[in-house]
């Protein structure tokens, strides 16, 4: 149990759930009307997913470490594990996504893929040991690795069909199609976690205060903040609109009204929450709005699964 509390087991859910949605209900079904499904295989998906969710996981092991005291304050609650076992999970998390990691580099052929997978930890380790005690560049960074995930969802395919037809591959219209939609979701994903990075900073400035931390809201002040914070939402809303209303060849009305109540309506809320709150409980419950308009958003790849089977009637899409 103190383990799945260390490594934040319900943001590895996401995280996973993430990946394996774009890749399995959008990404497949899209590269099957090209009779290209092929370049999402179960290993490839498999591998991808099992790096994203244990580096994350070592991250989280590490930041753990290197916030016992600002969590002590801030949560109120003494750490599960002694400062060395942490950094050991820390360790055995990291080198076996790695191992995944480098596995899927050379499945697909890419050295670039392989640096990346090295370079992720390596970012999650000054992040935790350094950046994160820094006003915005922590947030900017974990906002960036978000969004990296849902990238690379997308071009981990693309790299396994190169290496069954060639580089050819990238001459088709094939990666635009593939990367219009990753590129909204990662943008999707980067602006609402940047959003939720902001809110926890708001909410953990009593421990990071004492801890001798500079982030955002105690550098540059709670009012100065909650304005950036609130600038993201609505440079969010109209985003999401865009992508809906002129990127997807489908019915845009049902889109527009679905991604109005599930994703845009808690958007709102947690604008007006932040807007009025006065205390750290108000922050924590939009916090929690914005997780759920994160899962709003994946739940559309539902509907894009049954849209695109009313256009396309091949057998990999679900409905």
């Amino acid at each position: 149990m103190h383990f799945f509390r260390l490594v934040r087991t319900g943001n590895l859910f996401i995280l996973a759930l993430s990946q394996l949605i774009l890749s399995v209900i959008m990404i497949r079904p899209l590269l099957s009307t090209f009779a290209m499904d092929t370049g999402v295989s179960a290993i490839s998906v498999f591998l991808l997913v099992s790096t994203s969710v244990l580096q994350a996981a070592g991250g989280y092991a590490i930041n753990d470490y290197f916030d016992r005291e600002s969590d002590r304050i801030n949560k109120k609650r003494t750490p599960s594990y002694q400062p060395q076992t942490q950094k050991r999970i820390h360790l055995y998390l990291t080198l076996a996504s790695l191992l995944t990691g480098s596995i899927l580099a050379f499945r697909v052929e890419s050295i670039a893929l392989a640096v990346v997978f090295f370079i992720v930890p390596l970012s999650l380790w000054y992040y935790s040991s350094w950046l994160k005690r820094l006003p915005f560049v922590g947030n900017l960074l974990v906002a960036l690795l978000t969004a990296l995930s849902i990238v690379l969802t997308g071009l981990v395919p693309l790299l396994e069909l190169r290496t069954l037809y060639g580089a050819t591959i990238f001459a088709s219209s094939i990666p635009l199609e593939v990367m219009k939609i990753t590129l909204f979701f990662s943008l999707f994903a980067f602006s609402l976690t940047l959003v939720r990075e902001l809110i926890k900073d708001i909410e953990d400035m009593p421990g990071d205060r004492h801890s001798g931390y500079r982030t955002l809201p105690i550098a540059v002040g709670l009012t100065t903040t909650r304005s950036i914070v609130i600038a993201l939402l609505v440079f969010t809303i109209p985003v999401i609109f865009i992508f809906t209303q002129h990127l997807l060849p489908f019915d845009n009305l049902t889109a527009g009204i679905y991604m109005t109540v599930l994703v845009v309506v808690p958007l709102v809320v947690t604008l007006l929450r932040i807007l009025k709150a006065s205390e750290q409980a108000h922050y924590h419950k939009a916090s929690v709005l914005i997780k759920a308009s994160m899962i709003g958003g994946l739940g559309y790849s539902l509907l894009y699964n049954w849209q695109l089977a009313q256009y396309y009637p091949i057998n990999s899409c679900l409905f």
